[in-house]
């Protein structure tokens, strides 16, 4: 779930939430490294503009496709939240 059970009111989701991150370097990272932790919460799509960051996001994300513009991430991936 994206809310720690244990709070009242917390969301439990039938399937996993599709995530594609914009801008893979520092932050992005530390992003990717978050969204990891998350149960309930799959990064399908990594997208910069910079071909190091983005095939170093790739590496850390099994199976996520990797994109060099947003554009083309958000057509060619259907579903992201």
């Amino acid at each position: 779930s994206l809310v720690p059970s244990v709070l009242p009111g917390a969301v439990v989701l039938a399937e996993p939430l599709t995530v594609g991150l914009v801008g893979v370097g520092r932050q992005g990272r530390a992003i990717l490294t978050e969204l990891a932790t998350m149960e309930g919460v799959k990064v399908v799509a990594v997208c910069d503009s910079d071909e190091t960051r983005l095939s170093s996001a790739r590496s850390r994300v099994a199976g996520a496709e990797g994109f060099s513009h947003v554009g083309a991430m958000l057509e060619g991936v259907k579903g992201l939240a």
